[in-house]
């Protein structure tokens, strides 16, 4: 696996919240696509980033296809250059985010 490229905040929220690497790349890989952006009202905070959502029924369609993935409830928001913003434990997708 290559190496991930990541924001001073995003390795601080790995280490907080204990997610692996290879956490974040089955994320990545198997987690469904959102858009996120400016719900602050923000002038130019929308950066065009991306999340990948793994929820308990991505893990069910992975499991259908013979992958086993024994976690889930995991976000990563990526930023248009493919930096790792940041990491989050979570329900269900931000309500501000929407489908990609």
């Amino acid at each position: 696996m290559a190496k991930l490229v990541t924001t001073d905040h995003a390795e601080a929220r790995i280490r907080h919240r204990g997610i692996s690497p290879e956490q974040i790349a089955t994320c990545m890989r198997w987690g469904d696509r959102y858009h996120t952006h400016d719900y602050h009202g923000h002038k130019g905070a929308d950066r065009g980033e991306t999340a990948y959502f793994l929820s308990a029924d991505t893990v069910e369609r992975a499991r259908l296809a013979g992958v086993n993935i024994p976690y889930c409830n995991i976000a990563v928001v990526v930023a248009p250059n493919d930096t790792i913003v940041t990491v989050i434990r979570c329900r269900r997708p931000s309500k501000h985010w929407r489908p990609a």
